[in-house]
């Protein structure tokens, strides 16, 4: 959240999909499976009955599966401030972030450690929330994209059977729909994976960057401090990028709007929760960078204002 310049944020981005891409790995090998696991299915009840399973079966598999890897994802997106609330706000490039939490503790008559700590606190209860309400809705939109491929493959068996010239049986059109889902499982278990990692990813920094901002708000309505606040949407700058992205790139939000892309709102890269389509979500590598930058401009340090870093005294003016 602290880089100061465009071309750091560039390479945070960068960076940032490098550790999306290690983290979809396994989810993806456990898609694949689930998927594969679907199509025996269908085959087996189709040939038995000629009626195609229902993905609502399946759904809390997804769920089970989603919610561990949406837990390693906050993990690795959702600690960006850890760091750097640890330096030393004495020092002469204190990081801002820092700087208004030693305000905060100066009004409030409590220690930098104490806001440290409900920051961490308000942050990881914000997450776990986050991924509560996230997993199930991701699963169900999931379940209904199978539903959609499960009548697809059946209704493509039957149709390429009949151009071969032959009667579909039950046995027949199973065995060719089995066929047919099992081989799109490879390219939409990567796919599930990719567009899951970067909402649970996505997701994960707003939280982080929002909880933080809610926590020093108030010091911008003393007068303690004045802060802007901006995320702002960063491509990975090669051919892969869709149009639409490429003509959102570097575009800057406050934290709480939305970024507009291809006519579309959404909160971040990824992100499908204000109606954002398909077309504007799946598979994107896109990140939203959050930065906080300003000044504190008066803090009154409170006797009780010792311990975590000892005696910080006054200090007027730091940006």
């Amino acid at each position: 959240m602290a880089n100061d310049t465009v071309a750091e944020r560039q390479q945070t981005a960068e960076r940032q999909l490098r550790e999306k891409l290690r983290l979809e790995r396994p989810l993806a090998a456990q898609s694949r499976t689930i998927l594969r696991n679907m199509s025996d299915d269908l085959a087996t009840v189709y040939a038995a009955t000629g009626t195609i399973i229902n993905a609502e079966e399946y759904r809390d598999d997804w769920i089970g599966t989603l919610r561990p890897h949406y837990r390693k994802a906050e993990r690795s997106f959702g600690r960006d401030l850890d760091d750097v609330l640890a330096e030393n706000p004495e020092d002469e490039d204190a990081p801002f972030e820092l700087l208004l939490l030693v305000a905060l503790a100066a009004r409030r008559g409590s220690t930098v450690q104490e806001e440290v700590d409900r920051f961490k606190a308000d942050r990881d209860a914000a997450l776990v929330r986050f991924t509560n309400t996230a997993v199930p809705v991701r699963a169900d939109l999931i379940t209904q994209t199978n539903q959609r491929e499960l009548e697809r493959s059946v209704a493509t068996a039957t149709a390429q059977i009949i151009e071969e010239g032959e009667t579909p049986t039950r046995q027949t059109v199973a065995v060719r729909a089995k066929r047919n889902f099992r081989d799109s499982s490879l390219y939409r278990g990567n796919v599930i994976a990719a567009t899951e990692i970067q909402n649970a990813a996505e997701g994960t920094k707003d939280i982080e960057a929002e909880t933080f901002n809610q926590q020093v708000r108030p010091l911008e309505t003393s007068g303690d401090a004045t802060i802007e606040r901006f995320k702002e949407w960063h491509t990975q700058g090669d051919e892969r990028v869709r149009p639409a992205h490429v003509a959102a790139d570097l575009q800057r939000v406050g934290f709480d709007q939305a970024f507009t892309v291809d006519g579309e709102r959404l909160r971040f890269p990824g992100d499908s929760s204000l109606g954002a389509s398909a077309g504007n979500t799946i598979n994107c590598r896109c990140a939203a960078v959050y930065k906080l930058e300003g000044s504190v401009v008066r803090v009154q340090r409170s006797e009780s204002d010792t311990g975590f870093f000892g005696d910080l005294g006054d200090f007027e003016d730091i940006v």
